[in-house]
Protein backbone atom coordinates (compact mmCIF):
# COMPACT_ATOMS: atom_id res chain seq x y z
CA UNK A 1 0.00 0.00 0.00
CA UNK A 2 1.29 3.80 -0.97
CA UNK A 3 2.08 5.70 1.69
CA UNK A 4 2.04 9.76 2.12
CA UNK A 5 5.73 10.93 2.16
CA UNK A 6 7.16 12.66 5.45
CA UNK A 7 7.18 16.52 5.51
CA UNK A 8 9.10 18.25 7.42
CA UNK A 9 7.64 18.52 10.50
CA UNK A 10 8.45 22.10 10.92
CA UNK A 11 6.15 22.74 7.49
CA UNK A 12 3.59 20.65 8.93
CA UNK A 13 3.22 23.08 12.07
CA UNK A 14 3.88 26.55 9.78
CA UNK A 15 6.38 27.65 11.49
CA UNK A 16 10.13 28.78 10.71
CA UNK A 17 12.96 26.10 11.92
CA UNK A 18 13.88 29.13 14.96
CA UNK A 19 10.30 28.76 16.42
CA UNK A 20 10.38 28.53 20.00
CA UNK A 21 8.28 26.10 22.25
CA UNK A 22 5.42 28.13 22.76
CA UNK A 23 5.14 28.99 19.13
CA UNK A 24 5.27 25.20 18.32
CA UNK A 25 2.11 25.03 21.20
CA UNK A 26 0.60 27.56 19.72
CA UNK A 27 0.51 26.12 15.92
CA UNK A 28 0.07 22.68 16.91
CA UNK A 29 -3.36 24.19 19.32
CA UNK A 30 -4.39 26.33 16.41
CA UNK A 31 -4.04 23.29 13.88
CA UNK A 32 -5.26 20.44 16.08
CA UNK A 33 -8.88 22.77 16.46
CA UNK A 34 -9.20 21.99 12.81
CA UNK A 35 -7.98 18.82 11.81
CA UNK A 36 -9.22 16.88 14.37
CA UNK A 37 -11.27 13.74 13.17
CA UNK A 38 -14.17 14.46 15.40
CA UNK A 39 -14.55 17.70 13.70
CA UNK A 40 -12.91 17.78 10.53
CA UNK A 41 -14.36 16.84 7.11
CA UNK A 42 -11.58 16.49 5.39
CA UNK A 43 -11.25 12.16 4.08
CA UNK A 44 -7.87 12.39 5.47
CA UNK A 45 -8.24 14.11 8.78
CA UNK A 46 -6.50 10.96 10.54
CA UNK A 47 -3.61 10.77 8.92
CA UNK A 48 -3.02 14.43 8.94
CA UNK A 49 -4.01 14.99 12.35
CA UNK A 50 -1.29 11.87 13.17
CA UNK A 51 1.27 13.42 11.33
CA UNK A 52 0.54 16.67 13.17
CA UNK A 53 0.90 14.85 16.76
CA UNK A 54 4.10 13.40 15.58
CA UNK A 55 5.38 16.44 14.71
CA UNK A 56 4.22 18.40 18.02
CA UNK A 57 5.72 15.32 20.07
CA UNK A 58 9.25 15.74 18.61
CA UNK A 59 9.42 19.71 18.66
CA UNK A 60 7.70 20.29 21.86
CA UNK A 61 10.63 18.32 23.39
CA UNK A 62 14.61 19.93 23.48
CA UNK A 63 16.43 16.54 22.81
CA UNK A 64 13.90 14.73 20.16
CA UNK A 65 14.22 18.43 19.00
CA UNK A 66 17.71 19.01 18.74
CA UNK A 67 18.35 15.25 17.58
CA UNK A 68 15.38 15.77 14.30
CA UNK A 69 17.25 19.29 13.85
CA UNK A 70 20.98 17.54 12.96
CA UNK A 71 19.64 14.06 11.55
CA UNK A 72 16.24 14.40 10.38
CA UNK A 73 14.32 11.38 10.24
CA UNK A 74 17.03 9.41 10.40
CA UNK A 75 18.08 10.45 14.21
CA UNK A 76 19.50 7.94 16.29
CA UNK A 77 17.56 7.42 18.92
CA UNK A 78 14.48 9.14 17.47
CA UNK A 79 12.71 6.02 16.58
CA UNK A 80 9.41 6.09 14.10
CA UNK A 81 7.04 8.32 16.33
CA UNK A 82 4.70 7.45 13.11
CA UNK A 83 4.78 3.88 13.75
CA UNK A 84 4.53 4.38 17.66
CA UNK A 85 1.19 4.81 19.48
CA UNK A 86 1.07 8.19 20.19
CA UNK A 87 -1.03 9.62 22.46
CA UNK A 88 -2.73 11.96 20.38
CA UNK A 89 -5.78 12.60 23.17
CA UNK A 90 -3.52 13.10 25.98
CA UNK A 91 -1.60 15.80 23.53
CA UNK A 92 -4.73 17.78 22.87
CA UNK A 93 -6.23 17.50 26.28
CA UNK A 94 -3.37 19.36 27.98
CA UNK A 95 -3.24 21.96 25.45
CA UNK A 96 -6.77 22.71 25.17
CA UNK A 97 -7.39 21.97 29.02
CA UNK A 98 -10.66 20.12 28.55
CA UNK A 99 -10.39 18.35 31.98
CA UNK A 100 -12.35 15.16 32.43
CA UNK A 101 -14.46 15.57 29.61
CA UNK A 102 -14.79 13.36 27.11
CA UNK A 103 -11.08 13.74 24.82
CA UNK A 104 -12.54 16.33 21.81
CA UNK A 105 -15.44 16.27 23.57
CA UNK A 106 -17.95 19.45 23.56
CA UNK A 107 -18.07 21.19 26.66
CA UNK A 108 -21.02 23.27 28.81
CA UNK A 109 -19.99 26.79 29.53
CA UNK A 110 -19.88 28.23 32.61
CA UNK A 111 -23.16 29.93 34.98
CA UNK A 112 -22.66 33.52 35.63
CA UNK A 113 -23.81 34.85 38.55
CA UNK A 114 -25.63 38.32 38.66
CA UNK A 115 -27.48 40.58 41.56
CA UNK A 116 -30.71 42.20 41.26
CA UNK A 117 -31.78 44.75 43.74
CA UNK A 118 -35.78 45.26 43.50
CA UNK A 119 -38.26 47.47 45.63
CA UNK A 120 -40.33 45.52 47.93
CA UNK A 121 -43.50 46.52 45.72
CA UNK A 122 -41.38 45.44 42.37
CA UNK A 123 -40.86 42.36 44.19
CA UNK A 124 -44.37 41.35 45.56
CA UNK A 125 -46.25 42.51 41.96
CA UNK A 126 -43.84 41.16 39.73
CA UNK A 127 -41.67 43.25 37.22
CA UNK A 128 -39.56 43.41 34.35
CA UNK A 129 -35.68 44.60 34.75
CA UNK A 130 -32.51 44.52 32.78
CA UNK A 131 -29.57 42.82 33.83
CA UNK A 132 -25.98 44.00 33.58
CA UNK A 133 -22.80 41.43 34.14
CA UNK A 134 -20.28 40.06 32.21
CA UNK A 135 -19.59 36.84 30.56
CA UNK A 136 -17.72 34.70 28.01
CA UNK A 137 -18.57 34.80 24.60
CA UNK A 138 -16.91 33.76 21.26
CA UNK A 139 -14.76 35.93 18.93
CA UNK A 140 -16.98 36.88 16.43
CA UNK A 141 -13.77 38.08 14.24
CA UNK A 142 -12.59 34.92 14.20
CA UNK A 143 -15.40 32.61 14.68
CA UNK A 144 -13.94 31.45 17.74
CA UNK A 145 -10.79 30.00 15.71
CA UNK A 146 -7.82 32.58 17.70
CA UNK A 147 -7.01 33.10 13.95
CA UNK A 148 -7.45 35.47 10.76
CA UNK A 149 -5.59 34.54 7.71
CA UNK A 150 -3.46 32.69 9.20
CA UNK A 151 -2.42 35.18 11.67
CA UNK A 152 -3.13 35.16 15.34
CA UNK A 153 -6.85 37.62 15.39
CA UNK A 154 -6.11 40.71 17.11
CA UNK A 155 -9.35 40.92 18.45
CA UNK A 156 -9.19 37.87 21.00
CA UNK A 157 -5.26 37.66 20.90
CA UNK A 158 -5.33 34.29 19.46
CA UNK A 159 -8.24 33.00 22.55
CA UNK A 160 -11.01 32.28 20.05
CA UNK A 161 -12.73 33.81 23.42
CA UNK A 162 -13.82 37.56 24.58
CA UNK A 163 -15.76 38.46 28.14
CA UNK A 164 -18.31 41.13 27.42
CA UNK A 165 -20.52 43.03 29.13
CA UNK A 166 -23.86 42.08 28.30
CA UNK A 167 -27.77 43.09 29.50
CA UNK A 168 -30.52 40.31 30.07
CA UNK A 169 -34.20 41.18 30.37
CA UNK A 170 -35.47 39.49 32.96
CA UNK A 171 -39.09 38.30 34.17
CA UNK A 172 -39.53 38.79 37.43
CA UNK A 173 -42.34 36.81 38.59
CA UNK A 174 -45.23 38.20 41.81
CA UNK A 175 -44.22 37.36 45.10
CA UNK A 176 -40.67 37.11 44.45
CA UNK A 177 -38.58 36.91 48.11
CA UNK A 178 -35.12 38.34 49.47
CA UNK A 179 -32.34 36.21 48.36
CA UNK A 180 -34.69 33.96 45.31
CA UNK A 181 -32.51 32.82 42.39
CA UNK A 182 -34.00 33.49 38.82
CA UNK A 183 -32.03 31.27 36.05
CA UNK A 184 -32.19 32.24 32.97
CA UNK A 185 -31.24 29.07 30.25
CA UNK A 186 -28.42 29.73 28.04
CA UNK A 187 -27.40 32.89 29.07
CA UNK A 188 -24.41 32.47 30.38
CA UNK A 189 -20.48 32.02 29.19
CA UNK A 190 -20.06 30.49 25.54
CA UNK A 191 -19.47 26.53 25.65
CA UNK A 192 -16.25 25.07 24.71
CA UNK A 193 -16.03 23.49 20.46
CA UNK A 194 -19.88 23.63 20.21
CA UNK A 195 -20.77 23.14 23.74
CA UNK A 196 -23.94 24.40 25.08
CA UNK A 197 -23.67 27.99 27.05
CA UNK A 198 -23.85 28.42 31.15
CA UNK A 199 -27.10 29.46 32.55
CA UNK A 200 -27.51 32.98 33.83
CA UNK A 201 -28.88 33.18 37.37
CA UNK A 202 -29.64 36.34 38.98
CA UNK A 203 -30.27 36.37 42.94
CA UNK A 204 -32.68 39.06 43.93
CA UNK A 205 -32.19 41.14 46.39
CA UNK A 206 -34.81 43.79 48.18
CA UNK A 207 -34.05 47.37 49.24
CA UNK A 208 -34.42 48.16 52.66
CA UNK A 209 -37.68 49.45 54.08
CA UNK A 210 -35.92 52.16 55.90
CA UNK A 211 -34.36 53.92 51.96
CA UNK A 212 -32.73 57.05 52.72
CA UNK A 213 -33.72 58.41 49.40
CA UNK A 214 -37.33 58.26 50.66
CA UNK A 215 -36.70 59.09 54.09
CA UNK A 216 -35.00 62.43 52.57
CA UNK A 217 -38.07 62.90 50.50
CA UNK A 218 -40.57 62.90 53.40
CA UNK A 219 -38.06 64.90 55.55
CA UNK A 220 -38.35 67.65 52.77
CA UNK A 221 -42.41 67.85 52.81
CA UNK A 222 -42.28 68.11 56.54
CA UNK A 223 -39.93 70.55 56.45
CA UNK A 224 -41.68 72.82 53.85
CA UNK A 225 -45.17 71.92 55.78
CA UNK A 226 -43.21 73.21 58.78
CA UNK A 227 -41.72 76.73 57.63
CA UNK A 228 -45.76 77.40 55.67
CA UNK A 229 -46.57 76.81 59.26
CA UNK A 230 -44.32 79.32 61.15
CA UNK A 231 -44.92 82.27 58.31
CA UNK A 232 -48.80 81.72 58.72
CA UNK A 233 -48.00 82.32 63.08
CA UNK A 234 -46.12 84.66 62.17
CA UNK A 235 -48.38 86.70 59.93
CA UNK A 236 -50.85 86.54 63.03
CA UNK A 237 -48.85 88.40 65.25
CA UNK A 238 -47.69 91.41 63.22
CA UNK A 239 -51.36 92.28 61.59
CA UNK A 240 -53.34 94.79 63.99
CA UNK A 241 -55.80 93.14 65.53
Amino acid sequence: MATRPRRDYYAVLGIPRTADRATVRRAFRSLASELHPDVSTDPDAIERFRELAEAYEVLSRPDARARYDRFGFDARGLGDLAARDVDISRLFEDLLDLGSTASFGRKRGRDVSAVLELSDQEALEGSRRGVHYTAVTVCIACSGSGRRSASPCPECSEAGRLELDRVQLVEVPPETGDGDELRIPSAGSAGVRGGEPGDLVVTVRLRPTGDTSRFRKVAAVGALCALGLLAFVVVLVVLPH
